[in-house]
């Protein structure tokens, strides 16, 4: 595929902070954050209705809705389903102060379909550039893996090919905290960009590389 990243996509800024993951930033704080980070000139802009039970992808919506759609990259992310709740039904998380909503891994098509179609609305904006298969790996599902693997497969995998060579979406791939996922979907589908979350850094950079040459 056409390389959607350019020069100044080289840095993003992460929707993971703005969901409440560390601690309860209020709505203007989490604005001034945003517009602090494009004044710096960041233009790819990451987040997932799970941050914060949707709250993350929220406000990356408001605060972008009012900038040129051409100027940046918006990625989001699908493989839950969220339902409105009661307050004390919220159930518990790692998020500091989440929206009302509770939730469940789905990587079929029509939860896929559903997903993104959610996240428009909720952003408010036009389109989505990248799609991301989210916390499809056993360290989030556990001993459904392989089932949900199966699922995606047939599932969100199709669905998200079949939608950027629609034009619908610029990429899709996997957005994960480990390296299996990734080399399990790249061979069974054809993803165009993985999120390797917490794998590589400055301080540990070697095995997330070895591995993949190795593969």
């Amino acid at each position: 595929m056409k390389n959607i990243f350019k020069k100044e996509h080289e840095l993003g800024i992460g929707g993971v902070p703005i969901g409440t993951a560390f601690e309860d930033i209020s709505e203007e704080k989490s604005q001034n954050i945003l517009e602090k980070a494009w004044e710096e000139g960041i233009r790819y802009f990451d987040t997932s209705p799970w941050y914060g039970l949707t709250k993350s992808e929220r406000r990356f919506g408001e605060f972008l809705k009012s900038k040129n759609r051409d100027e940046f990259l918006f990625s989001t992310k699908v493989g839950r389903i969220f339902e409105k709740v009661d307050s004390e039904d919220v159930p518990p998380t790692m998020w500091k102060n989440p929206l009302n909503f509770d939730f469940k891994h789905d990587y079929s098509a029509d939860a896929t379909k559903r997903s993104i179609e959610e996240s428009l609305k909720r952003s408010g904006l036009d389109r989505i550039d990248i799609v991301y298969i989210h916390d499809l790996s056993e360290d989030q599902v556990g001993d459904r893996y392989d089932y949900d693997l199966q699922i995606a497969e047939k599932g969100a995998f199709k669905v998200l090919s079949d939608y950027r060579d629609q034009g619908i979406i610029k990429a899709w791939g996997m957005g994960v905290n480990k390296i299996k996922p990734v080399l399990d979907c790249m061979e069974k589908a054809d993803p165009d960009v993985c999120l390797s979350a917490t794998q590589y850094s400055i301080l540990d950079h070697e095995e997330a590389v070895d591995r993949m040459r190795n593969q």
